[in-house]
């Protein structure tokens, strides 16, 4: 049972001149919901199209509905066919997303997830701060099955896709707070302000979330204080010093967009997301019990792992996380029917993971994890909207994205002896009573040699990729009813892998700029490139307004690479191959006639 759960909203919207009206969420929905159906307009095929005219299997959330159902973050969204979505543990803000049974659970970021996401039309490469991306929005989709065509790889599974609210034009504010329990406060601002008339016009939302209390109680007091300069983090002894305390919310999200239109033919759309996320995660569980000799792991007194709200980290458990986002998109009327689009975007990520991965009071295991990436991507893309048979969406996308990951982790050699053998003299027995007093674990399943009273291991892993892709879809309306889809992408994904892997003795806090390299320590430099062509081919029946009967057959892949996490030179140079998927779909879209209450 999640322990937060007992909660209070109100909301304050529409705001004009002096007028205020206070609604709870069931008042709004009512004031929304008039009985009539709501013409939904998608982009799942990078065109604006009734939602009802498309042969996709997609889901789609208006923003009102998303207000109403108070959605804050991805993982608040329930109730969508085939979706799975969970929440990173201790990486905050990351997403293990699952549609149809195709997931993608492993939480390194150095392979490629299998469901896509699209923000804005823009594809972020990492799901490492997807869930706090679903803030204020006008649309969120959930398209099923492989999306290759249109957006690239790694959407074998599928791609949820979402679009930021836009300015209305007029002025307007929106307000809601949402109080719990646990000192729980969520609080949501929006304003649409016209700053020239018909011109120009901006909206601007921001999103608070705190949490000063929690159901989970750390019985440790007195933290473990790392070393500079290994980590380039910013008051990193700070931040690990005041965050013991388990399971706080602490989360500033804003976001800026303007409209401008200078003309009838050309627009512009500039969005700029900023998150800081000081949040702490729940504490890593020991292996305390009345197996283990006491006060080897934990002081006899303090309870083992019974309780599942009762921790004992002398590390805190959190992944402070830091993220900007910039894009701009431009629309150009070349003519009355066609249409030319640009998407730029730059996004820059920095997160801070800290693991007590024992779980446990002494330093036996700890690790530190500073993860620092950037993207850049640019679409252009060309679709007409001819009154013949025939219309289409080409366009070409590029990408250039660096992943870095520096960690270092600490072995405590005299809490394993403790921890296994009730001994902390190292060597063979029986004279020393701890078989593996002798040999430094490397963190990564092997042994290195000798070490003093605290191992640890130093790791710089980096991946740079550049994705490039043509694309193309043609829709040709064979009758009045019937209309025939066909498209592919060509994608090509090259990466550059470097890994720097040194072992050191003595407290974390190693700097490789200054120790040499032990014995046993890894070094790679890994290049490789994957291409791969997705074709679709689709035709669809409208058989009234009503009922719209498709059938598809659709391809899509995830991109190989490099394992980020790996034991030896061998296993970190072995790439792995990309994946395919190309099932096919029958299906039917219908819509229940309604009739608007009176």
């Amino acid at each position: 049972m999640n322990p937060r759960t007992r909660n209070l909203s109100l909301a304050w919207t529409n705001v004009t001149g002096s007028v205020l009206s206070i609604l709870g969420p069931s008042a709004v929905m009512s004031q929304e919901n008039t009985g009539a159906l709501e013409e939904l307009i998608v982009t799942a095929r990078k065109v604006e199209e009734p939602l009802q005219e498309t042969p996709l299997a997609v889901t789609a959330l208006s923003g009102a509905q998303m207000r109403a159902e108070s959605i804050v973050t991805l993982d608040d969204v329930k109730g969508i066919p085939n979706l799975s979505v969970i929440g990173g543990g201790v990486t905050q803000g990351q997403a293990r997303l699952a549609i149809r049974g195709v997931s993608f659970t492993n939480t390194d970021p150095f392979q490629a997830p299998a469901i896509a996401l699209s923000v804005d039309g823009v594809y972020y490469d990492s799901m490492t701060s997807a869930i706090l991306n679903v803030f204020d929005l006008e649309s969120l989709e959930v398209l099923r099955g492989p999306q290759g065509t249109l957006f690239g790889a790694n959407s074998p599974g599928g791609v949820i896709n979402v679009k930021s609210r836009r300015p209305s034009g007029e002025f307007d504010f929106n307000a809601e707070a949402t109080f719990g329990n646990y000192s729980r406060s969520d609080v949501r601002l929006g304003v649409d302000i016209p700053l020239v008339d018909g011109k120009l016009n901006a909206r601007v939302a921001v999103l608070k979330r705190d949490s000063s209390d929690s159901p989970y109680e750390n019985l440790a007091t007195t933290p473990v204080r790392f070393a500079p300069p290994a980590i380039p983090f910013s008051l990193l002894n700070d931040r690990l010093s005041d965050e013991l305390a388990p399971d706080r919310r602490d989360v500033l999200l804003g976001r800026v967009v303007l409209d401008f239109t200078p003309t009838e033919a050309l627009s512009f759309t500039l969005i700029h997301e900023s998150l800081d996320d000081e949040s702490t995660t729940v504490p890593f569980k020991g292996t305390s019990d009345d197996t283990v000799p006491a006060g080897a792991l934990t002081p006899p007194g303090l309870p083992g792992g019974d309780d599942p709200f009762v921790g004992v980290n002398d590390l805190s458990t959190f992944g402070p996380l830091e993220t900007q986002v910039t894009m701009l998109t431009i629309d150009y009327d070349l003519t009355e029917s066609l249409t030319l689009t640009s998407i730029s975007a730059q996004r820059n990520e920095e997160r801070l993971n800290s693991w007590d991965v024992d779980g446990e009071f002494d330093p036996f295991l700890h690790s530190v994890q500073f993860w620092d990436q950037e993207q850049f991507t640019q679409e252009l893309r060309l679709h007409s909207n001819f009154d013949g048979r025939l219309n289409f969406v080409v366009g070409g996308f590029y990408m250039d994205a660096t992943l870095d990951k520096i960690q270092e982790s600490q072995l405590s050699r005299d809490a394993l002896c403790l921890a296994i053998f009730g001994t902390a003299n190292p060597g063979p027995p029986p004279a020393g009573g701890c078989p593996i007093g002798g040999f430094a674990p490397d963190g990564m399943g092997g042994f290195i040699g000798p070490f003093a009273a605290f191992t640890h291991n130093f790791s710089d892993v980096r991946q740079d990729t550049i994705n490039t892709a043509l694309f193309a879809q043609l829709y040709f309306d064979l009758n009045d009813k019937t209309r025939l889809t066909v498209g592919g992408r060509y994608t090509k994904d090259e990466k550059d892998f470097v890994v720097d892997v040194r072992f050191g003795n003595g407290a974390i806090g190693f700097d490789p700029g200054v120790s040499p390299p032990t014995p046993g320590a890894i070094e790679v430099d890994e290049s490789n490139d994957w291409s791969n062509f997705s074709p679709m081919v689709s035709i669809d029946y409208r058989w009234n307004d009503d009922v719209l009967l498709y059938a598809s057959y659709r391809e899509a892949f995830r991109a190989g690479g490099y394992p980020g996490r790996a034991n030896s030179v061998a296993s970190f140079q072995e790439a792995f191959d990309e994946e395919f998927l190309w099932p096919s779909n029958w299906a039917s879209r219908v819509r229940w006639p309604t009739v608007a209450s009176g």
